[in-house]
This record gives C-alpha cells, sequence and structure tokens, in this order.
C-alpha cells in the first residue's frame, strides 16, 4: 500500500462525521473519556467513547500492516497517535477490567509512534506536536 493511500484511509476515518461527533462529544464531556467510559452502556456519551477507542484500534492494526518502513515513519509523524492515546487512556484502563487486550493494539502502536519521535533529532517537531493539523483526533 502506498503512503498516500495510508495516509489517506487514515485521514478519512478521523474526518468521518460519526467519529468527529464522538470527538466534539469527548471534547465537551466533564471529565473526559473516563467519564464517558463510565457513563451507562447504550448512553450517547458510552457509544461515542467506544467507536473513538475501536477507531484507533482499527487504526492501530491499519498502520501495523504496511510492511513498509518509510510509510509507518510518515504516518507517525502526520498523525496524533501519542496526543490521543494520552486523551483517551483514561477510557482505556476503565473498559480494559472486563477486557484486558482492550485497546492493546492502540497502545503498541502508541509505544512504537514514542520510540521513533525519541529518535529523531532535537529539532524534529512531528506535525501533529507542532500543531499543524485542525483534526486533533
Amino acid at each position: 500500500m502506498s503512503d498516500a493511500a495510508v495516509l489517506a484511509g487514515l485521514y478519512m476515518i478521523r474526518t468521518n462525521p460519526m467519529y468527529q461527533a464522538a470527538e466534539a462529544l469527548r471534547r465537551k464531556t466533564a471529565g473526559g473519556a473516563a467519564a464517558m467510559a463510565r457513563a451507562p452502556a447504550g448512553s450517547e456519551e458510552h457509544r461515542a467513547i467506544l467507536l473513538l477507542l475501536n477507531t484507533w484500534e482499527t487504526m492501530a492494526r491499519m498502520v501495523q500492516s504496511v510492511g513498509e518502513k518509510e510509510v509507518q515513519e510518515r504516518i507517525y509523524e502526520t498523525v496524533p497517535i501519542s496526543y490521543m492515546y494520552r486523551e483517551l487512556r483514561p477510557a482505556i484502563e476503565a473498559l480494559r477490567g472486563g477486557a484486558p487486550a482492550f485497546g492493546l493494539q492502540f497502545e503498541k502502536l502508541t509505544d512504537a509512534a514514542d520510540t521513533w519521535c525519541k529518535a529523531r533529532p532535537d529539532r524534529y517537531i512531528s506535525g501533529a506536536s507542532g500543531g499543524l493539523h485542525a483534526f486533533f483526533g
């Protein structure tokens, strides 16, 4: 799969109206992701956090299936993986109790992206950390 095709696919997933609505709800919910995870099953908040988490789990599997190191690095440069993991981690932890592998691929992807970022020169600033992306989430 080409660099452009993978990046386009990830962008399309993150700009999907249902995903964007769930992300907007997360941002305005008092207590954020953790509160959404604790919301009653079937509530708007609970459904939205599950959509966000399952979206990132799916994207993690997509990135991990990419064999070309250069493509993976381009993804690490342009997709706010670590940012979103930090935002969603409280929900993963809250929901992981009954399913120890819940969010595991997203966590592995974050570890890989963080390792890659730490190996970059000090002057390197990713597009994500530089605030160049309007679609954090």
